[in-house]
């Protein structure tokens, strides 16, 4: 079946990626808008770094973003990210709060896309269906970066003509609409779990963290990870002014520059549609094309070489987000994967928070194109140690620290989604699903080991699939 014909024939999976789509637009108009604002401060580097700092610091609570999205209805979870975004940037919109509020303000809308992250990633599977999994995480991956595209642009053209205030504006009338998109999923309700699975929040966050610690292609991943994004968040806080400064380029500059990286993060999942295409190769030549670049960017003579210079640095984001996503869902079983997903992105963003907060300081002694020079040749760096875990990964087998397995989960030792889960929840979009106390109920009792489904991809292909997986923030 094409890859892409996915969002034609599942109506469920095409709810997700459209409201998704739509709320990341709106995120990259408002993010150009605050970041101008914040540079026309009188201290304009720290400005943008304590901004970007904002965006990032509640992602550090991601083991327990993981473990709730794990534990809850995730439809639910999602409407009431969306819904509380809103109200947030709503009121950002109307009252432009002096800095530090507006840093509030902005800190926990941020909190409530960290709560939304897990739960998007992991209902991906669950959605798509196990045949298709890999392709969905390919377009919801573009279709992201497709706003990611629009967004900076359509961004600095609302900054020149109708200010922040509009800018702001058209991403709150974007989280209602994702909201209204969200209506259309079927109710996501967790795996069901094992009789002896912790109950406790901080017990299952536990057991997460654990098991990310201890599976080779997920450590690898996390590892790989907080490398690339320590380095590629400096450009993050540089961009905006290597545009206004040193290119002369101004607002509408910076928009169509960060929408010529985001142009290529969605041409860089899309590349990666073959259903034979290897996602650890992937992953380091992802990271090598954004150290390329980077460095690119900062030695560019002129606009339309740096414009090049973002488009290839965004290929590569693309391609390693796509990898990462891939690699994950293959290696952990569904009833981990909200934690897994939620541990394995709180490390990148204790490395964004870093990043931005050294970026900040580091604009105080040095133009930004020495900023965009030294993430280019980190990420190169990245790249060659992120080779070497996964070749290290590839040679080796686990599950997690302290003995903790998929059974310790979801009660069973393959690490697959208990029977007919993502069945029933995909048949919801057709039927009314027969729901239980636990979630939708698989039909007739759980099968003999041989005759089991597997919903995040097949359970052998986590035994043997070890070659591995913020993302950079851009992604």
């Amino acid at each position: 079946m094409n890859s892409h014909r996915i969002l034609g024939h599942n109506p469920a999976y095409r709810a997700l990626w459209a409201a998704r789509t739509v709320s990341i637009t709106g995120d990259a108009v408002a993010t150009v808008a605050l970041v101008f604002y914040a540079s026309g401060r009188a201290t304009p580097g720290p400005s943008v770094g304590l901004l970007l700092l904002a965006q990032s610091a509640p992602y550090l609570l991601g083991p327990f973003a993981g473990a709730l999205a794990d534990r809850v209805d995730q439809r639910r979870l999602l409407l009431a990210c969306e819904l509380g975004q809103a109200a947030l940037f709503g009121a950002i919109a109307l009252l432009l709060p002096p800095f530090p509020l507006l840093l509030a303000l902005v800190l926990a809308a941020t909190a409530l896309a960290a709560l939304a992250l897990p739960a998007g990633r992991s209902a991906v599977p669950i959605l798509a269906g196990p045949g298709e999994a890999t392709a969905a995480y390919a377009l919801l991956g573009s279709g992201g970066s497709l706003g990611r595209a629009l967004g900076p642009a359509l961004g600095g053209l609302l900054l020149a003509a109708v200010g922040p205030r509009g800018a702001l504006a058209l991403d709150v009338a974007s989280f209602v609409a994702a909201a209204a998109l969200l209506r259309g999923l079927p109710a996501l309700p967790p795996a069901p779990r094992a009789h002896d699975a912790p109950t406790d929040f901080l017990g299952a966050a536990r057991v997460g963290w654990s098991y990310l610690l201890g599976q080779p292609t997920a450590r690898a991943v996390a590892a790989s990870l907080v490398l690339l994004v320590s380095f590629g968040a400096l450009g993050n806080v540089a961009l905006v002014f290597l545009a206004r400064d040193a290119l002369a380029m101004g607002g509408r500059g910076f928009g169509i520059l960060a929408a010529a990286s985001a142009i290529g993060m969605v041409v860089g999942p899309l590349l990666a549609l073959r259903p034979d295409t290897r996602p650890a190769p992937v992953l380091v030549g992802g990271i090598a094309l954004m150290g390329a670049g980077a460095l690119l960017t900062g030695v560019a003579p002129v606009y339309a070489v740096a414009l090049a210079a973002q488009a290839l640095f965004g290929v590569g984001n693309g391609l390693e987000n796509w990898a990462n996503d891939t690699l994950v869902q293959r290696a952990v079983p569904q009833a981990l994967l909200g934690r897994v997903f939620g541990g394995i992105y709180s490390g990148a963003y204790v490395a964004s928070v870093a990043a931005y907060a050294a970026g900040g300081l580091l604009l105080t002694a040095l133009p930004p194109r020495a900023i965009f020079i030294i993430s280019g040749g980190g990420l190169l760096l990245a790249a060659l140690i992120a080779h070497a875990l996964l070749r290290r990964a590839a040679g080796g087998r686990g599950t997690g620290a302290a003995g903790v397995s998929p059974a310790a989960a979801d009660g069973r030792g393959d690490g697959a989604a208990p029977p007919g889960y993502g069945e029933a929840v995909r048949g919801q979009m057709l039927r009314p699903a027969v729901v239980g106390e636990g979630g939708p109920v698989a039909p007739g009792a759980e099968p003999p080991p041989d005759e089991r489904a597997d919903e995040g991809g097949a359970a052998d292909d986590r035994n043997r699939h070890c070659p591995p997986p913020p993302r950079h923030p851009r992604g």
